[in-house]
């Protein structure tokens, strides 16, 4: 099952994985589901964005294939601020 984390902002749709975030549609994690209390990494970090308000969405696809499609979504959102 296709996990992704997305980053909106004014530059456009970012992707995070485990190598850092990139402007390529990939998946954060794929696997099954699992409980997920809490998520820490360090390579997960919006300081070397430009300041700005960015809107953050956490996703699971129901359709493993691969391909970011809203109609199998089920997310979660946050927006932050970088300032500098």
């Amino acid at each position: 099952m296709p996990w992704w984390l997305l980053g909106f902002s004014p530059g456009g749709i970012f992707f995070w994985r485990p190598a850092g975030w990139t402007a390529e549609y990939v998946t954060a994690y794929q696997g099954p589901l699992f409980p997920l209390a809490s998520f820490s990494s360090p390579d997960i970090r919006l300081a070397s964005f430009p300041t700005g308000i960015y809107h953050l969405i956490f996703a699971v696809d129901l359709n493993p294939d691969g391909v970011f499609s809203w109609n199998h979504l089920f997310w979660d959102d946050i927006v932050v601020e970088v300032t500098d």
